[in-house]
């Protein structure tokens, strides 16, 4: 049985990455789009997914994407792109100071648990494997530490 704990906790670190997100997006043709406007005045209809290096990703129908520089937008949806940014900042890593964050595109938890799961897995491999050879010595040093 801990065996199968083991192998099922690797396999889902594995595809840790694949059970984060999911396929086909958040919106459907029926859904409402938010219009960004651009500087030459041509419309584009998505809503905000996120930002990164000056481009501006926007959801469309069936999860696809479109993807804008922040610069081309008009003075009024470039405030509010900036906006959903700061919005987005703060909904994902204003609790971690800047000087500690590694990037400032992932989330510090997301990548705590992509580290954190094959080493817990690890650990219950080990001491699966150490049970199996080393019997006698297991229940002395489970005693130990539990």
């Amino acid at each position: 049985m801990k065996k199968a704990i083991v192998i099922l906790v690797l396999i889902i670190s594995g595809f840790a990455n694949e059970l984060i997100a999911h396929p086909g997006g958040h919106y459907s043709q029926t859904d409402f789009f938010n219009s960004w406007q651009l500087i030459k005045g041509e419309i584009i209809k998505g809503n905000f997914s996120r930002a990164k290096d000056g481009l501006l990703f926007l959801e469309q129908a069936n999860g696809k994407f479109m993807v804008i520089p922040i610069n081309q937008l008009s003075a009024q949806d470039q405030k509010l792109a900036n906006f959903k940014i700061q919005k987005l900042e703060d909904l994902n890593v204003n609790y971690v100071p800047k000087k500690w964050r590694k990037s400032e595109s992932i989330s510090p938890h997301y990548s705590f648990y992509l580290i954190m799961l094959p080493i817990v897995g690890l650990v219950f491999l080990a001491i699966s494997l150490f049970k199996k050879i080393y019997p006698r010595y297991y229940s002395e040093i489970y005693l130990l530490f539990f």
